[in-house]
């Protein structure tokens, strides 16, 4: 038995002196992970901030684009429409979707005026 204890006293200093060993090499290990991880994480985020951003100016851009042109097409529709003194029916229709479309975008009142005038134009041609 006196053989036996030097050697479980051996056996048990290592074991108390290489778990925190262990246990070190493994959080510098893990730690040096995470950080990388962390690191890649924060870049993916930045770009997809940059990216929402970028979007956002572009998505604005194509309204503002959009809007314009169909303020152009109700102006162009209501100067036709005027000067011959009537709208047709289908014309009639097509200007209610314009209207409704440009309203979607945002549209302003000038777009409302262009529309109330041309819309209230008689359907048919005096003396038709």
């Amino acid at each position: 038995m006196e053989s036996i204890t030097p050697t479980l006293i051996t056996v048990g200093c290592i074991n108390l002196l290489m778990f925190p060993v262990l246990a070190w090499l493994l959080k510098r290990f893990i730690g040096a992970r995470m950080d990388a991880y962390d690191k890649k994480r924060e870049l993916a985020r930045a770009e997809a901030e940059r990216s929402r951003a970028d979007s956002r100016l572009w998505r604005q851009a194509m309204e503002n684009g959009m809007k314009s042109l169909l303020r152009a097409e109700l102006l162009h529709e209501n100067n036709k429409w005027t000067a011959k003194g009537y709208c047709p029916f289908e014309s009639k229709q097509y200007l209610e979707k314009l209207h409704s479309s440009y309203k979607g975008v945002g549209g302003n009142s000038l777009g409302d005026k262009l529309y109330e005038e041309t819309i209230s134009l008689p359907t048919n041609k005096e003396g038709e």
